[in-house]
């Protein structure tokens, strides 16, 4: 255990360490409630542009299933991993070039085992996020879309809702909304908690 300690502080291990304690910071401040929740919905925006490598990659990942927070510790926690096995294996003389070749490798081996981690889980969270109290809620409500588009198989919204925009997973089979765009609620999905959408009539 000492000598795994001194290795995660190592200076070729400094960053991802760093970042695993960010990590272990920031669920500590949500267990003792300084932090939100809701926070671990934290909304991703797609550049302007071609949308169609950020999709890809989003979904790859499961987020709009997941919340970020989710998903992001994981892969940091397996990128830690990673690099401390590969310096512990390959870079006996703790060079900081082999740390750069490794950089690759290690980050597509972390999303690759964060992806099949998250591959099961991602039903569960469906299940458990799906409070019947927000179908009842949402639910011909009016919302934006927040990300670049909404289509049938990929976008979010925000709903005001007593305090903080809350964020849902949306789905449209209409008329595909734009970022910024006003939408109806129409339909909860209860199998994938996704709220199907429609362009609100009074939008603008």
């Amino acid at each position: 255990m000492w000598e795994l300690m001194l290795d995660a502080f190592n200076p070729v291990n400094l960053l991802p360490t760093i970042l695993v304690l960010m990590v272990l910071i920031y669920w500590g401040m949500v267990i003792v409630g300084v932090v939100g929740e809701g926070i671990a919905d934290i909304d991703f925006d797609v550049p302007d542009g071609d949308p169609g490598p950020w999709l890809g990659a989003a979904k790859f990942l499961y987020l709009g299933d997941i919340p970020i927070m989710i998903v992001v510790s994981l892969f940091v926690c397996f990128f830690w991993a990673t690099s401390v096995i590969s310096n512990y294996y390959f870079n006996p003389d703790l060079s900081f070039w082999v740390v750069l070749y490794c950089l690759i490798p290690n980050l597509l081996v972390s999303l690759i085992i964060t992806k099949i981690i998250l591959f099961p889980l991602v039903p569960w969270i469906r299940q458990v996020s799906a409070a019947e109290p927000q179908q009842i809620i949402f639910v011909g409500k009016r919302a934006t879309v927040t990300t670049l588009e909404v289509n049938n198989e990929f976008g979010q919204i925000a709903v005001e809702h007593n305090g903080p925009p809350i964020v849902l997973n949306a789905r449209c089979y209409g008329a595909i909304p734009r970022q910024g765009d006003v939408v109806e609620i129409v339909e909860h999905d209860p199998v994938n908690d996704t709220y199907v959408i429609r362009l609100s009539k009074q939008m603008g």
